[in-house]
């Protein structure tokens, strides 16, 4: 094949550069000969490890066969910092090895990988290469060559904005109450008897009127009451008498009320519901019943669908089984009185004032309910310290106050309460809040095992898991965590993983306008190759926060900026 002129001229040029290069010297003058590509370029922490490709090409009629290349890539850093990865070999024909071999008529190429562990200083560092080249026994280390340029570190941009859980308490103001009671019959008969009047239910029932009728915090909001009957009468009949009986018990519960006061007219206070025969009951009382041949007795009933011959069996049982007639039967005559109130609980101003001067007279609810109304950290922890101190065995005191030491900045202190609280209660809240203390330690397997036992108390705790996801390199699993949250986290996920439209739109519902978030938008747009946009964003960062002018000067993520006018007035 004949060459073209310029194609003969450059192959010309190559064999008398290289032409008896079978000596140290040569290769050393023409080191530069060696072309490598990085990638990525400038390099990039992830996971804690900055990671490099390097592929080497070597041109033909430059490497001497017998001899053997070592090669160390090494991030170097302005402070001194040196960081070296593992080094490969590259050698000649007639050396005897085991490393990749490069052809000298035709040269070769080869491909390298490695990472390290980031370590402080190497954001700013350079990624340059040492040379030893190896001949029999001569050797000739090379000065330093530099390949590329520092290291990208925007993962370590995440925000502690991990959230800590208030196990949050039941108090309720208005509270509704039901008051039971139960009028008992006898066979076919609505009739109340005087002795049921008499029995402790209908006696807590009289007591209950009388303490609604003399407070004005409680108020009845109306009375329910389901009648029923024996299965073993005529079903026509047993409907009727459940009616019956459904009203002589209303007109004992509004006797009592009227003595009181209390007797309420409007329309629908009172609710009946004659239930008729009670099948269900009957059965429930029967497997309850220490009677030697039940298991037999329910088993011939549930072979009978029809209403009537199952009242039949009925009959010929209580005839035959007289414990049936006697301990059975007579309890399913009855109707069953529930009256319903409401008690109005204290004030916001009561239940404060009493957290304050005279705290016992609180129940726990309401104890944990006044550091809800107040916004004052210290009284918050005040309340809290007093809620375990009354109620040390409510896990929410000690893991409350955990909350407020933890928002004020004392994370030993919240550490401390949070293992007191799950001792007492290890609850999804507490699961939560220590994983938060657990990921703030750089223990993220703890962290992880924590939260996966704390995913029940909701949103919040997802949001953690994505905040260790983001530390994991798992951007888009951290992404999904953040659930589209407005906040700086979930928009450096999405730029991470490659959604900058995403992130952006992230960042402008955060509404945040601080110097980190228009640093994050200038990172941002800088992948996107807006210059405009990165150096409007990079101003106002600056302008926020005058640390990011010496931090934007150095960072990689700028470094195709390094030569524009306008970056290089703004950061000087």
């Amino acid at each position: 094949m004949r060459l073209s002129l310029p194609s003969a001229i450059a192959a010309l040029a190559v064999a008398v550069l290289f032409t008896g290069c079978c000596c140290l010297g040569k290769m050393t003058r023409n080191a530069d000969a060696i072309k490598y590509e990085v990638v990525p370029s400038p390099l990039e922490m992830h996971c804690d490890e900055v990671a490099v490709e390097l592929k080497a090409t070597v041109p033909p009629q430059y490497f001497d066969r017998k001899v053997t290349l070592e090669i160390t890539p090494a991030l170097v850093g302005d402070n001194g910092t040196v960081a070296r990865f593992k080094p490969f070999y590259l050698q000649g024909e007639k050396v005897a090895g085991n490393n990749p071999v490069i052809n000298r008529k035709e040269g070769g190429n080869y491909t390298y990988s490695d990472k390290i562990p980031y370590q402080e200083g190497l954001e700013h560092a350079n990624l340059e290469l040492d040379v030893k080249l190896t001949r029999g026994n001569k050797e000739r280390l090379l000065d330093p060559r530099p390949i590329g340029v520092g290291t990208i570190v925007t993962p370590y941009l995440l925000m502690d904005d991990d959230k800590v859980l208030v196990a949050s308490d039941k108090f309720k103001r208005i509270t509704n109450h039901t008051q039971k009671a139960t009028v008992n019959y006898l066979q076919n008969s609505a009739y109340v008897r005087p002795s049921e009047l008499r029995q402790d239910d209908i006696k807590e029932v009289q007591a209950l009127a009388e303490e609604i009728a003399e407070n004005e915090a409680m108020s009845l909001t109306g009375v329910s009451i389901e009648a029923y009957a024996s299965p073993e009468g005529e079903l026509r009949f047993n409907e009727n008498l459940a009616d019956d009986r459904a009203e002589t018990a209303r007109k004992v519960i509004a006797r009592i009320l009227r003595r009181e006061k209390l007797n309420n007219k409007e329309e629908g206070f009172y609710t009946k519901t004659p239930k008729g025969e009670d099948w269900l009951g009957f059965k429930a009382a029967m497997e309850k019943s220490d009677i030697k041949d039940k298991e037999l007795i329910l088993r011939i009933l549930t072979m009978y669908d029809d209403l009537k011959k199952r009242e039949q069996e009925i009959r010929n049982l209580s005839k035959t089984y007289t414990e049936v007639a006697d301990k059975i039967l007579p309890g399913l005559r009855r109707s069953t009185v529930m009256v319903n109130y409401q008690v109005v609980g204290k004030t916001d101003a009561e239940i404060l004032e009493l957290a304050r001067t005279n705290p016992v007279d609180l129940n726990v609810e309401e104890m944990l309910y006044a550091a809800t109304l107040t916004k004052d950290n210290a009284e918050k922890l005040k309340f809290y310290t007093t809620a375990q101190k009354q109620f040390p065995k409510d896990f929410r005191g000690f893991n409350n106050a955990g909350v407020i030491e933890f928002n004020m900045g004392n994370v030993e202190k919240a550490e401390s309460l949070f293992n007191k609280a799950k001792d007492i209660n290890a609850s999804a809240e507490v699961h939560n809040n220590l994983g938060v203390i657990a990921r703030l330690a750089g223990d993220r397997k703890t962290a992880r095992d924590h939260f996966e036992k704390g995913l029940a108390a909701g949103e919040a705790v997802k949001y953690n898991v994505g905040i260790l996801d983001l530390e994991s390199c798992k951007y888009g699993a951290a992404a999904k965590n953040f659930n589209g949250a407005a906040t700086f986290n979930n928009a450096l996920a999405l730029h991470l993983d490659n959604k900058n439209d995403q992130a952006i739109k992230a960042l402008q519902e955060s509404g945040k306008t601080d110097g980190m978030t228009h640093y994050l938008y200038a990172i941002i747009y800088a992948h996107k190759k807006d210059d405009a946009k990165v150096m409007s964003h990079l101003k106002d960062a600056i302008a926020a926060d005058a640390s990011l002018k010496a931090k934007a000067a150095k960072d990689r993520e700028f470094y195709a900026y390094r030569n524009n006018p306008e970056f290089t007035g703004m950061v000087k």
